[in-house]
C-alpha cells in the first residue's frame, strides 16, 4: 500500500545517509549501488565499506567513486565492525543500511519516507517499512514483516531508517556475529529509545540464502539471541533452551525435506527466521 499522498511538506532539508558494507561482492554490489544511485531523493550521501575485495568489488567502487560520497576498502573484524566504521563516516539526519545484495524496493522510496507526513510532524528514532523478500533472483510474495508492526524488536535493518544522532551514539555490539542487529534493538529499547513509526511502505529487497540465513549459522545465532535475551530480561529458562534446540532441529529437518526454496517459504509463513 503506498503511503499517504497528501504531501504538502516537502522535506528537502533532511540528508539521508546510506551505508553499504560489501566484501567479494561483485555478483551483487552493482544492482544495490545502482538502486542508491537512483534514489531522487536530493540529499543522499553514500558510505560504502568494502572489506578489502579481491573479486573485482573493490574496482568496480573505484569506478564509481565520484557518485559515492565516502568509499573505504581495508580489512576489517567482521561484518558490525564495517557497519559501524560506516555509522562513524555519516552526517546524515538519517541513516540505513544497504548491504551488499540488498536493493531499494523504488527510486522513489527514499523521498516518500521522508516527505511523509507523519515522518515530518513527528520525526521519529526509528522509521521501519517492510522489506520484500527473493529467492533466486525471483520476488516472492513474502514480506518481513507480514504486516506493519509485526516485527517487535528485530525490525530489519534494510527496511529501517535510524535517527542519524542516535544511531552514532549507539554503535552496534561486535562481540556477536550475527545479531548485533537485535541486540541494539533490545539496547534501545531498555533505555527507551525505542520509538519507532511503522510505515506499511515496501522498503527494500532482501535476497535469501545468505550467510545470516544459513542452515550451519543457526546454532550460533540462537545462542547469540539467547544471551542478548539473558542479558535484558536477567532470566533464561530451561524450556526457552528446548526451544531454540528444537527450532534448530527443526530448521534442518524442514530443510532437507521440503527443498531451499519451500523451506524459505516455510520459515516466513511460520516466521520462525
Amino acid at each position: 500500500m503506498p503511503l499517504a499522498t497528501d504531501m504538502c511538506i516537502e522535506n528537502q532539508s533532511m540528508k539521508v545517509s546510506t551505508i553499504t558494507v560489501c566484501r567479494n561482492s561483485f555478483t551483487s554490489i552493482v544492482s544495490t549501488m545502482e538502486s542508491i544511485f537512483c534514489q531522487t531523493f536530493p540529499l543522499v550521501e553514500r558510505i560504502v565499506i568494502d572489506g578489502a575485495s579481491t573479486d573485482g568489488t573493490a574496482n568496480y567502487l573505484e569506478s564509481q567513486r565520484e557518485r559515492i560520497n565516502v568509499l573505504v576498502s581495508e580489512p576489517d573484524g567482521g561484518i558490525y565492525d564495517a557497519m559501524n566504521k560506516g555509522i562513524r563516516a555519516s552526517s546524515g539526519d538519517y541513516l540505513i543500511f544497504m548491504n551488499a545484495g540488498d536493493r531499494f524496493a523504488t527510486d522513489d522510496v527514499i523521498e516518500r519516507v521522508m516527505n511523509h507526513q507523519n515522518v515530518i510532524s513527528r520525526r521519529p528514532k526509528l522509521i521501519s517499512g517492510r522489506v520484500q523478500l527473493e529467492y533466486s533472483a525471483k520476488l516472492t510474495n513474502l514480506f518481513r514483516p507480514s504486516r506493519p508492526g509485526k516485527e517487535g524488536e528485530g525490525l530489519p535493518h534494510q527496511g529501517t531508517f535510524i535517527e542519524g544522532d542516535l544511531q552514532r551514539n549507539h554503535l552496534f555490539d561486535t562481540r556477536f556475529g550475527f545479531v548485533s542487529d537485535y541486540e541494539l534493538w533490545r539496547r534501545l529499547k531498555h533505555k527507551g529509545l525505542f520509538d519507532v513509526l511503522y510505515l506499511e511502505e515496501v522498503i527494500a529487497v532482501f535476497s535469501l540464502g545468505g550467510r545470516s540465513n544459513s542452515i550451519k549459522s543457526d546454532p550460533q545465532r540462537y545462542l547469540e539471541r539467547a544471551y542478548v535475551d539473558y542479558q535484558y530480561s536477567g532470566r533464561f529458562r530451561s524450556q526457552d533452551w528446548m526451544r531454540f534446540l528444537l527450532l534448530i532441529l527443526a530448521r534442518k529437518f524442514m530443510h532437507t525435506v521440503l527443498g531451499e526454496r519451500l523451506f524459505f517459504s516455510a520459515l516466513r509463513f511460520l516466521k520462525t527466521v
